[in-house]
């Protein structure tokens, strides 16, 4: 009779939910905890898998019960429970190395601090268009774990961020995508190098690895050999699968030097989405994809909802939701897409990040600034210079604010360069509640209310 083998589960959320449905399918008996008093996904555990043990309290847990544990993306790595555990010698995983322990098939991975969920989506639908047997997830939509329970396909196409990758080591993809390093997470990772590192050592065990050559992180890592396939946005390079090239007068993305679609036929626009596309296309010819299925693709995409998404125009006001922007180098790229004057809302959570690149980015066509959140203070000694500046308690007196500061032709950019989690749940909650405040303006607001 074989012997039980005990898992613990560290993390309530989304990924620890499907480890535990996987482990428990393979006959494992599975306890759950959290690093958190009171996870807040706590009842639905309760109600849907009550057979599973609960340990409430995370620094005393019995680890010599377990045989393996597999911690949630957002369990640092080196936890101190963690580190008793392996010093105790068991194994500990995250839910992604669990994954690759069991992979059939190949797989694309796509990292970088900006930019994975829009490739993941745009390789998703040259996939699609390919013919090829997929299945997508990882960081973005289905946890990894989760997908191996569908039935089995051909490819793998993964959002990958470097929480997940710190806990993994045995993930070797046939392509691995890394669009770009910059400053994030330094809270986790203590600083560049040891993130940059994360990041570059996933390149290395790939079979294939698309690499940005316009980026100075990735370009200092020195990876080199004929299994790193450099794009750049910037300039043509000869050992790259895609580039942009100029072709009857016009600028067209070419794949192995040929003229393969001119960009003003994608659906997405922006210097940092010429370099997604890149990405994307450089992965896709490696697979072996037909250029047709690669141009439908690249015209049917328009971007991802809260990335640079204009969602009304009021009293000829744009309101553009770019929640998704968590680190200053997004609003930097987004503050850069701006043709207009605009009024920038910004703050949220600390990742401890530099945002000096925010300084740096504004321009004339900068008329504002409204900030919130734990970062507020922060901002607003870097912007002090500004004449327009306040803080404000929440999304509401934000958009309220921003109102009163725009007159036809000008927009309001909510593009944050933080994290989301000291008042919304998610970065997707921070653009919901924006478009709500946004689309409750229906005539001009009268009340001249001071700036907290």
């Amino acid at each position: 009779m074989d012997q039980v083998r005990h898992a613990l589960i560290a993390g309530m959320g989304k990924s620890g939910r499907a480890c535990a449905q996987f482990l428990l399918e393979r006959n494992w008996r599975v306890g759950v905890t959290d690093t958190r008093s009171r996870p807040p996904q706590a009842l639905w555990w309760k109600n849907h898998l009550p057979e599973i043990a609960v340990y409430p309290d995370w620094g005393t847990l019995p680890l010599n019960h377990f045989d393996m544990i597999v911690t949630s993306p957002g369990i640092p790595w080196d936890d101190p429970v963690l580190e008793q555990a392996r010093h105790n010698g068991i194994s500990v995983m995250g839910e992604l190395e669990l994954f690759a322990r069991q992979i059939k098939g190949e797989l694309i991975g796509i990292t970088g601090t900006n930019g994975k969920s829009s490739v993941t989506v745009l390789l998703a639908l040259m996939a699609k268009f390919s013919g090829a047997h997929f299945r997508a997830g990882g960081n973005l939509g289905r946890p990894a774990i989760d997908l191996l329970n569908l039935p089995r396909p051909d490819l793998y196409i993964l959002e990958l961020s470097s929480f997940q990758l710190e806990s993994c080591w045995s993930l070797k993809p046939k392509v691995a995508v890394l669009l770009n390093i910059t400053e994030d997470h330094l809270e986790r990772h203590g600083d560049m190098h040891a993130y940059a590192r994360i990041k570059t050592n996933f390149c290395r065990q790939a079979q294939h690895a698309i690499i940005n050559q316009d980026d100075p992180w990735i370009r200092d890592a020195k990876m080199e050999g004929g299994h790193f396939i450099p794009f750049s946005a910037q300039t043509c390079l000869p050992q790259a699968r895609a580039s942009i090239v100029s072709h009857g007068g016009a600028p067209w993305i070419a794949t192995d030097g040929k003229p393969l679609i001119e960009l003003s036929k994608i659906g997405v626009n922006g210097m940092h989405q010429c370099s997604n596309v890149l990405a994307a296309v450089s992965a896709a010819l490696i697979m072996g994809w037909p250029g047709s299925a690669i141009c439908q693709a690249l015209t049917l995409f328009k971007g991802l909802s809260h990335r640079m998404r204009s969602i009304a125009t009021i009293e000829g006001v744009n309101y553009i939701d770019d929640s998704k922007a968590t680190n200053p180098a997004s609003t930097v790229a987004a503050m850069g897409q701006m043709d207009q004057p605009y009024v920038l809302i910004a703050g949220g959570a600390s990742k401890n990040s530099d945002f000096t690149p925010l300084l740096e980015a504004a321009n004339e066509k900068l008329t504002g600034v409204i900030l919130m959140g734990q970062e507020a203070p922060r901002l607003e000694d870097m912007f002090s210079h500004h004449s327009r500046l306040c803080i404000v308690r929440d999304m509401k007196e934000a958009v309220d604010q921003a109102h009163r500061w725009t007159t036809p032709g000008e927009a309001v950019l909510l593009s944050p360069a933080c994290a989301s989690l000291d008042m919304f749940r998610s970065y997707a909650e921070r653009g919901r509640i924006f478009t709500q405040h946004v689309k409750r303006i229906t005539t001009p607001v009268l009340t001249k209310a001071e700036c907290l």
